[in-house]
């Protein structure tokens, strides 16, 4: 299992809210989760075959 990681914009539960059907509906990702404490906003993704050049194309 791959964790790729990325900084974003996701500020609070109501952007996580935002975005969540679009990241439960990709069959590529085991699990994801947003550190909105983080600075940063780290969004991690666990996947076993989605690359980052995979999700640079979406």
């Amino acid at each position: 299992m791959k964790t790729l990681k990325f900084k974003t914009n996701i500020n609070c539960s109501g952007c996580v809210k935002g975005v969540s059907p679009a990241l439960n509906g990709e069959k590529e990702i085991a699990h994801w989760e947003v550190d909105t404490n983080n600075p940063d906003k780290i969004l991690t993704v666990n996947t076993s075959t989605l690359t980052l050049k995979k999700w640079r194309k979406r």
